[in-house]
């Protein structure tokens, strides 16, 4: 197997999961606990409002570093 295609593979895998989950979540009309973690905030403003997601990007971010780590380690057996 060549070595110069592996980054691109697992960013290939790594996109196909998030498109996946993407239409799980929308299909299921969300997924528990995410967006209601402490960390998440939504802002009222007059007009609209804003919500920042900061717990559910960090805990996602961790989850899909992991994921990728091992990927990439079983990769290499």
């Amino acid at each position: 197997m060549d070595d110069r295609f592996t980054p691109v593979r697992l960013i290939a895998a790594l996109l196909l999961l998030s498109v996946l989950l993407l239409w799980v979540a929308m299909y299921f009309h969300g997924i528990p606990l995410i967006g209601e973690l402490p960390g998440d905030f939504e802002i009222d403003i007059p007009g609209g409002s804003l919500y920042v997601p900061l717990a559910t990007s960090v805990l996602l971010s961790l989850l899909l570093t992991f994921v990728a780590y091992a990927i990439q380690s079983l990769s290499r057996k």
